[in-house]
């Protein structure tokens, strides 16, 4: 698979991940248990829990690109 075509799927599914997590904590916020699976996403707003959230994707596209490098070198 191209890095191109493997960098849309990650961020595609981090995506995707992102909008479930704010979907399932969002629905819940209120009821004094729930809060997000993350520890560092409390407190944060939308857009920044988006940002912490594509870090996720940022290591997988970086962890794509070391194991191609070390695939070919061995």
């Amino acid at each position: 698979m191209s890095f191109i075509a493997s960098t849309i799927l990650t961020f595609g599914f981090v995506f995707v991940y992102w909008l479930y997590i704010e979907w399932e904590c969002g629905k819940h916020i209120t009821d004094g248990v729930s809060g997000y699976p993350y520890p560092f996403l409390k407190g944060k707003s939308q857009w920044q829990r988006f940002l912490c959230i594509s870090v996720f994707g940022i290591t997988a596209c970086c962890n794509w690109f070391i194991l191609c490098i070390r695939s070919t070198t061995l």
